[in-house]
């Protein structure tokens, strides 16, 4: 059993991709591996935001924390260019939020997705890049889950109760999560290597960090001083 993570849309959005990543969540899942979906806007995902935004980033580092994969269908209009100015800084936080992640994959959909610099800006963080038709782990297909059985006439009045009382569950559910995630502490943000399979890039990629760190490491402080702003203000600490 692995933690997956899916970066994508996800429904309700009536997006062809989000229909795409539900079919890859339930194959997973039923594989019997734990999976997480984080989607660019807010949806029935448990996580959402923007990856090309510091806050959104910075939650990345938190949600990635213990996963053994990240998926990423990445088109482009879902994942927006940062103005060029905060490129650097964005990319130096992308590589510390998924270079712990033994496996990260990126698909890309669309004829724009690959020019993307989001696009670029992920496979500098060590993420492979794997093809929409690939044939491994491709989604199987499944049939839309049965509305439940309920007593009664089946009126508008029966069926919006029964959605309500799904919804609050759900809701629930959601919520105490959430606390048990809300409780853990962020840990400071570190560079990682991005592994590989060849002993040479591996070493080539730590050559290059330590050569890089005088631009990095400033970067780093940044974020983990704004990291601590942050869970200060969450737990509403004096300042």
């Amino acid at each position: 059993m692995t933690r997956v993570l899916v970066v994508a849309p996800y429904p309700p959005s009536t997006d062809p991709l989000a229909a795409t990543a539900l079919a890859y969540v339930r194959a997973l899942r039923a594989a019997g591996h734990v999976v997480d979906v984080w989607s660019p806007e807010p949806s029935a995902a448990r996580y959402h935001g923007r990856l090309t935004a510091p806050a959104g980033l910075l939650t990345l580092a938190r949600v990635t924390r213990g996963c053994d994969r990240v998926r990423v269908y990445f088109r482009a209009d879902c994942h927006p260019a940062p103005p060029a100015a905060a490129q650097g800084m964005l990319r130096v936080a992308l590589r510390a939020a998924l270079g712990p992640v033994p496996r990260v994959e990126v698909v890309p959909c669309g004829p724009d997705a690959a020019a993307s610099p989001t696009f670029v800006m992920f496979v500098a963080a060590g993420a492979d890049v794997v093809q929409p038709d690939r044939t491994e782990d491709a989604p199987v297909a499944r049939r839309p889950d049965e509305w439940p059985a309920v007593s009664g006439p089946h009126d508008i009045g029966v069926l919006q109760g029964v959605v309500r009382t799904r919804a609050a569950a759900a809701r629930r559910q959601r919520d105490d999560r959430l606390a048990r995630v809300d409780a853990a502490p962020l840990d400071p943000l570190r560079l990682a290597v991005p592994p590989s399979a060849t002993p040479g890039v591996a070493a080539l990629r730590r050559v290059v960090q330590r050569l890089t760190a005088w631009e990095t490491e400033p970067i780093l402080t940044r974020l983990n001083r704004l990291s601590a702003l942050i869970e200060r203000d969450r737990r509403g600490s004096p300042s």
